[in-house]
């Protein structure tokens, strides 16, 4: 039988796999705990309330955060997803570990490093290739 600190995890997981913005699709990340509601309660990241004022399903979005979500990403030892979740990444740290991972993770997008240089032997970059891949893919 499963202890609840082990039921209190899973519920936390399920929670923050389940906190996506309806319009961009992101995550919580730490320090961006303001989550709003649309009419149809669809959640919008605090990013995109400021830019917008319907939600994808052209309802208008509250103009008060959902206290109850700030409260749960304030939790002491919660675990924020990769932002490399949408590339294939599976695993969430705490806050802390967060950014030294996101700046290694091999779903991490790389601008394509293919450069053309112009032929009079300056060196000078002429063109650069503005095509974005995952890290792990380089590699294929």
């Amino acid at each position: 039988m499963a202890s609840i600190h082990e039921d209190s995890s899973k519920t936390m997981e399920e929670i923050r796999n389940d906190l996506i913005c309806q319009i961009c699709e992101s995550r919580p990340r730490p320090g961006k705990g303001q989550w709003y509601r649309c009419m149809k309660l669809h959640l919008v990241c605090q990013n995109c309330k400021a830019e917008c004022e319907k939600c994808d399903c052209d309802e208008p979005i509250s103009k008060a955060y959902c206290k109850i979500i700030e409260k749960l990403l304030n939790v002491k030892g919660l675990k924020f997803n990769c932002a490399n979740t949408q590339h294939g990444c599976q695993q969430a740290f705490l806050e802390s570990a967060l950014e030294d991972h996101e700046s290694e993770c091999i779903y991490r997008l790389l601008q394509c490093p293919v450069v053309a240089i112009d032929g009079d032997g300056s060196g000078q970059i002429v063109r650069q290739c503005n095509d974005t891949f995952a890290f792990k893919d380089a590699f294929d």
